[in-house]
């Protein structure tokens, strides 16, 4: 056990998916609102101590529960799950964040798989599969 990772309260949901980046933060992905009462709906990143990242901010929420993510090698986040919209924007269970949490409108599905997506996974090559219930 880290006793130098103190995640506090934690979330108010639960946690589907995390990934390790290579400098020891943490993200998180899940159906959860919040983590220790701040407001992070479904994805957030935690230092390495277990606070929260505040300068990791996904303002384009999903609107849907996040089931699977992959972390690219530039610190991009590809999300998989039952959403439709990351905010405004239409991203269909398919949806990929920078390293700051912004959302990256080039990174873009069209009308993505139709159904649940449980699993993401970055080829050598660095092309994206998915796996799920479509």
């Amino acid at each position: 056990m880290d006793l130098g990772f103190q995640g506090g309260y934690g979330t108010d949901g639960s946690v589907n998916a995390m990934s390790l980046q290579p400098d020891g933060k943490v993200i998180i992905a899940g159906s959860f609102s919040s983590f220790n009462n701040s407001n992070r709906t479904g994805i957030a990143r935690l230092n390495t101590t277990g606070s929260l990242d505040g300068s990791f901010v996904v303002t384009n929420t999903p609107d849907g529960l996040i089931y699977a993510m992959a972390l690219q090698p530039d610190g991009s986040v590809v999300l998989g799950g039952a959403f439709g919209n990351l905010g405004l924007n239409p991203r269909a269970r398919v949806a990929r964040v920078t390293s700051t949490g912004a959302l990256d409108l080039s990174f873009d599905p069209g009308s993505g798989p139709n159904d649940l997506v449980t699993a993401v996974a970055l080829q050598p090559n660095g092309k994206v599969v998915i796996g799920g219930a479509f």
